[in-house]
């Protein structure tokens, strides 16, 4: 092992070395076979997926990590939640992301303490949506 990288303090001063040595010993294995070669040694490991292939992940699909919402002008759309499970907690989406310019009553107005006029102009200048 090269001392460099023996201890945190030296694997940060040399992080651009050992992400250099990683990539160069990564790339000769295949995705798949790096992942139970780490695993064997006791390290956490997941490849990273493209969105096609964290839907087919049997993992994923078996923690059922895919919600459907509503989502307006748009339609239904399955979207990713947490992957994680409690005892008495399991995450959900509970509601889809914000319209454009659903909030700036609330944060221009309620929080900055914009008035109505003022919004209406940032609106009408196309400074906000």
């Amino acid at each position: 092992m090269d001392s460099r990288f023996s201890t945190v303090a030296g694997r940060l001063d040399h992080r651009i070395e050992l992400d250099v040595a990683i990539t160069r010993w990564t790339v000769r294995h295949a995705r798949a076979d790096l992942m139970v070669r780490l695993r064997g040694a006791g390290l956490a490991s997941m490849p990273a997926l493209t969105l096609e292939e964290f839907w087919r992940d049997p993992h994923f699909t078996a923690r059922k990590t895919g919600q459907v919402v509503d989502i307006p002008v748009y339609g239904l759309e399955t979207l990713i939640k947490a992957p994680w499970k409690f005892s008495r907690y399991a995450p959900e989406i509970n509601r889809c992301g914000p319209m454009i310019g659903e909030h700036n009553g609330l944060v221009f107005g309620e929080l900055l303490g914009l008035s109505a006029r003022e919004i209406g102009e940032l609106v009408a200048s196309g400074v906000i949506g």
